[in-house]
C-alpha cells in the first residue's frame, strides 16, 4: 500500500511539473534595422513594427530592438493609435516585453482574445520615475489564458520621452495546483516513516 501511494504521488507530481511552462523568447537581434518585422518569427506576426538599433540603452540584450513604423510627435514615442502589435497563430497565456528608456509617459501592454477586434482580457502598465527615463528599463507582462493579440504603446504624452522595446517573450503557462506542492514534504514524511518501520 505504501509503495503504491509513493508511486501514485510521484506520477501526479511529475505529470503536473511536465506541463508547467513552454515559452519562446525573441531578442530581435537577428533582424535588420529599418526593416518591418512582419511574420519573420514563426508563431507571431508583428504589425506597425520595425527593427532598430537599441542605442546601447541599459536593459537591452543585444544590438537591436523594435519601435513602431508610425509614431506620434517625436521619434520613438507612440500612443495607442500607433501601437506595436503582435498577433499569435495560436492562443497563448503569457506575454512580456522589456521597455528601454521608459520615463513618465510609461509603457502599456494590452491583451485581446482575437486577432482583430475581440475583447480586452488583460492590461498592464509601468511608469518610469524620471521624465525622460534615461537608463530606466522595465519588463511589462501578462498571464491570462486565450491571448491572441497584444498591443504595446505609451499611455501618456506630456513629456518628450520615447522608448524602445526588446526581449519579447510568449508562451503557455499551466499553473501547478498548490496541492501538488504539498506532495514533496508529504513524500519526505512517507519515506521517514518507512525508514522508522524498517521497510
Amino acid at each position: 500500500m505504501t509503495r503504491f501511494l509513493v508511486v501514485l504521488c510521484m506520477a501526479v507530481l511529475l505529470g503536473g511539473a511536465a506541463n508547467t511552462a513552454s515559452a519562446t523568447l525573441i531578442d530581435f537581434d537577428d533582424g535588420t534595422a529599418g526593416l518591418a518585422v512582419g511574420s519573420f518569427y514563426p508563431g507571431v506576426t508583428f504589425s506597425n513594427t520595425q527593427w532598430t538599433g537599441n542605442l546601447g540603452l541599459p536593459g537591452g540584450s543585444g544590438a537591436l530592438g523594435i519601435i513602431p513604423i508610425t509614431y506620434d510627435g517625436w521619434e520613438y514615442h507612440w500612443l495607442e493609435p500607433h501601437a506595436v502589435v503582435a498577433t499569435f497563430s495560436a492562443a497563448t497565456s503569457s506575454v512580456s516585453i522589456v521597455g528601454l528608456d521608459v520615463g513618465m509617459n510609461g509603457l502599456t501592454l494590452k491583451a485581446y482574445d482575437a486577432a482583430v477586434g475581440g475583447n480586452l482580457i488583460g492590461s498592464s502598465t509601468v511608469y518610469g520615475v524620471t521624465e525622460a527615463g534615461v537608463g530606466e528599463f522595465y519588463t511589462v507582462g501578462l498571464s491570462v489564458p486565450g491571448i491572441m493579440r497584444v498591443e504595446m504603446f505609451q499611455p501618456l504624452d506630456p513629456y518628450g520621452d520615447g522608448i524602445l522595446l526588446d526581449d519579447f517573450s510568449y508562451g503557455t503557462v499551466v499553473p501547478v495546483p498548490s496541492s501538488l506542492l504539498l506532495l514533496v514534504p508529504g513524500l519526505a514524511g512517507v519515506r521517514a516513516i518507512r525508514r522508522r518501520l524498517g521497510r
